[in-house]
């Protein structure tokens, strides 16, 4: 069985794509999980 873990990020609206990428490429490269589409 597959186990899988999740962290919910609520970004503000109005927020750019680069902004939305940078908060999850920190949260990715910090927090040790990969991003997928």
């Amino acid at each position: 069985m597959v186990e899988y873990t999740y962290l919910v990020l609520r970004l503000p609206r109005g927020t750019t794509r680069d902004t939305a990428r940078r908060v999850l490429t920190e949260h990715a490269e910090h927090g040790g999980w990969e991003l997928d589409r």
